[in-house]
Formats: structure tokens, sequence, C-alpha cells
């Protein structure tokens, strides 16, 4: 008759590949998801902009810029997104563009680089935005 103590062992194998997995993916929310709110409030400041804003066309560069920083501050928007505010005129309308990536290090010699582009279209202020994530690994040789 059989025991069952074989099957035991394989059982704690399994949970412990499972901790695991979940560990990982645990990892990789915790280092991704802040990164990720931060753009959801780069989004909202620009879409507050161009609701707020129907002649933002009249208003100059420096203006539109200190505007939308004013936001990424009350909103605690520090590091890349607010460096990367560029503004575009055309004769009618005006673009808001806030394009950046943020590399963050997931495990020892493995990074996850996220890509976020956001525009903003003074004529149009419907908001597109979009998320490329890439994983690279990055050698620790010279």
């Amino acid at each position: 008759m059989n025991t069952g103590v074989n099957e035991r062992g394989f059982l704690s194998l399994k949970v412990l590949l499972i901790l695991v997995i979940a560990g990982c993916f645990f990892t990789f929310g915790f280092i991704t998801v802040p990164t990720y709110l931060d753009n959801r409030f780069v989004e909202s400041a620009l879409k507050t902009a161009g609701e707020m804003e129907p002649s933002l066309h009249k208003l100059s560069k420096s203006e539109i810029k200190g505007r939308i920083q004013k936001v990424f501050t009350l909103n605690n928007v520090r590091g890349e997104p607010s460096e990367a505010i560029e503004v575009v005129r055309l004769k009618e309308k005006t673009f808001v563009n806030v394009n950046y990536a943020v590399r963050k290090n997931l495990f020892r010699n493995l990074d996850v680089i996220m890509t976020f582009e956001n525009q903003l279209d003074s004529s149009r202020p419907d908001l597109f935005g979009s998320l490329i994530l890439y994983i690279s690994g990055k050698s620790d040789v010279g």
C-alpha cells in the first residue's frame, strides 16, 4: 500500500515554486506600478490644462509649462516627466508633449524600461497616451 510520503515532498516543491513565481510578480508590480501611476498624473495634468484653458494656443510656452508644472508639483510628480515638457506651436494650434522613459532595476542585471508618450492638442483636448514596456538585460562586463 502507498503511504503518500513521496507526494508530500512533491507538494512542498509546488508550493515553493508558486511562492517564487508570486514573489517575482510582486517585485515586478512593486517596481513598475508607481511609475505607471505617475504617468496617470501626467495624463490628468494635460487633460486639466486642455479643459481649463480653452485659449491654450494664446499662452506663451513658458506659461504653459509653468501651469503644467504646478499640477505636477501638487501631485508630487518629479524627475523625468517634469523635465520632458515640450511645447510645439503651429499656426492654428499648440501641441504639448510629455514623452519620457523611465529605467528601473528589477534584479541584479535586469532592468525594466517604461516609455510613456503623452500629447495634448489645443484644438482637440483629447489626450492620447501610450505605454511601451521593454525588459532589457545589462551586462556587468565593461
